[in-house]
């Protein structure tokens, strides 16, 4: 037995090897956890699924145009209504603001979002009626698949193909 290490050399080797071991499973762990939040990143967003599921469609040119309409809508109205319900966030998190005021808060909030949805509806339709039935079917398809297919077991799916 080595004086000056208290222990002796078998066992200063065996707990090099565990630390290593130890060292190589958490950087396993820590690049999956990276690897799945990068994956997540990337699908996130409510335009991916549609472009995912159009792209195999092969678009005329008027197709195109309803789905760059229909992307733009959702950007843009998604946008204005982040910026809008910001405004409102703000405002109830004011201690000054009264019950009255916060209920007709939370009633501009949700026409705000109905407004969203409404404009960004009207817009799929328009995509969905520039399609042909064939085109149709396997679009709406591909949104279900694609709708399903989202959550952690997927994105381990997908680490994994």
């Amino acid at each position: 037995m080595s004086e000056a290490a208290g222990t002796t050399p078998s066992r200063r080797r065996w707990l090099k090897m565990v630390l290593t071991v130890s060292l190589a499973v958490n950087l396993f762990l820590i690049g999956g956890i990276a690897g799945t939040m990068t994956l997540m990143r990337a699908e996130m967003g409510p335009g991916r699924p549609l472009e995912r599921a159009a792209v195999p469609l092969k678009l005329d040119a008027t197709q195109d145009a309803a789905f760059r309409h229909l992307r733009t809508t959702m950007r843009q109205r998604g946008r204005a209504m982040r910026q809008a319900n910001q405004t409102l966030w703000t405002a109830l998190a004011d201690p000054a603001t009264g019950n009255d005021k916060i209920a007709g808060l939370l009633d501009e909030g949700v026409r705000n979002k109905t407004g969203f949805e409404n404009d960004t509806a009207t817009a799929f339709g328009q995509f969905l009626t520039s399609l042909t039935p064939a085109q149709r079917t396997e679009f709406i398809g591909r949104l279900r698949a694609l709708h399903r297919s989202h959550g952690p077991l997927h994105l381990f799916r997908r680490l994994f193909r």
